[in-house]
């Protein structure tokens, strides 16, 4: 047991590192390649999280995976380049998204609890508003699209926290 969960920790790892690497590309011509890339990320991730749900348990149990969390995730439009809370410039086609309670930088993977898809998430910005208690994440536009919610705007959702930020001293 012990070495399948490295495997899947080591997988996990891996998506989380791509996706991120990945999510730098600025060029618009690379857009539709990071779109199909995270596609195939997320779809390695929504199976490997339903194929091993007895391990995620594990991984939690083992504080491997910091905190999960179920509720209704929105996203963000299009609006790319206004100033998100924390001074950063929102970027739609980036896999970001706001959190009220989790802190800029923390590593996220979403999973829709209705298509099973899964996408890995930065949180940059401070949401969604206390207007709507049952929203516990806003997600970019590109992150949106990957679970499949641009159609309904909003979908049940499972958040991992994978990692929170480096505290500076």
């Amino acid at each position: 047991m012990k070495d399948i969960k490295w495997d899947f920790g080591h997988s996990v790892l891996a998506i989380v590192s791509g996706v991120l690497f990945l999510g730098t590309v600025w060029f618009s011509n690379e857009a539709d390649k990071l779109a199909d890339l995270s596609r195939v990320a997320s779809d390695k991730m929504s199976r490997l999280m339903q194929e091993n749900a007895d391990l995620v348990a594990e991984m939690e149990k083992n504080r491997l995976l910091i905190q999960t969390r179920e509720g209704v995730a929105s996203y963000y439009g299009k609006e790319s380049g206004i100033i998100t809370s924390i001074g950063e410039p929102f970027d739609g086609t980036d896999y970001t998204a706001a959190s009220r309670d989790l802190p800029p930088g923390t590593i996220v993977i979403v999973e829709s609890l209705e298509t099973g898809a899964a996408t890995v998430c930065r949180i940059n910005d401070y949401g969604p508003s206390k207007k709507y208690p049952e929203r516990i994440i806003d997600i970019s536009h590109a992150s949106g699209g990957i679970l499949g919610m641009h159609k309904a705007g909003l979908t049940r959702v499972r958040i991992h926290v994978v990692r929170l930020p480096k505290v500076e001293k």
